[in-house]
């Protein structure tokens, strides 16, 4: 269909009117803040654009930035919050309480070896639950079993009884 006024078609306008928000954006969502967003990527992270409606998010841990197709809808929903909220503090409270693993638990670890990779990760774990452990049965290597293989178990065999 042809342009009635016999004008150009001014694209930049058009463009520029897809750009603008359907609504007014709270003083906290600009470009370079930081916002909690836990639906979309379980922490904090900063915002890099808004394009109309859209917003986009970089967040650590991520290797491509999130895209918020409609951002009124997300903070209407609590999707995305300005960082400095009580609601991410309570959150967080939440996670910290979850992740809350004492020297006295990891304590009970009978191996020196497995208590130590215990105290490195001692924030990030849950629950620390040691099971007993039960004898196995040892079997002979099959005479046919190739060499490599061989080599392998006594390795194995060895390293254990080493560190009994």
């Amino acid at each position: 269909m042809p342009n009635p006024s016999d004008c150009p078609i001014d694209y930049a306008a058009i463009a520029r009117s897809v750009m603008k928000p359907s609504g007014q954006q709270p003083a906290w969502l600009v470009e370079g803040q930081a916002i909690y967003a836990p639906s979309h990527a379980q922490g904090i992270g900063k915002i890099t654009a808004i394009l109309g409606d859209r917003l986009i998010a970089k967040f650590p841990n991520y290797s491509v930035p999130v895209i918020i197709t409609n951002w009124q809808e997300a903070i209407n929903r609590q999707e995305i919050l300005p960082a400095n909220s009580q609601e991410i503090t309570s959150e967080i409270t939440r996670e910290q309480e979850i992740y809350d693993v004492s020297e006295e638990d990891i304590a009970t670890i009978p191996h020196p070896e497995f208590r130590e990779i215990a105290l490195n990760f001692q924030a990030s774990l849950a629950a620390i639950r040691v099971t007993k452990s039960t004898e196995g049965d040892a079997y002979i290597l099959p005479v046919d079993l190739p060499s490599v293989y061989r080599q392998c178990a006594v390795a194995y065999t060895d390293f254990w009884a080493l560190h009994k």
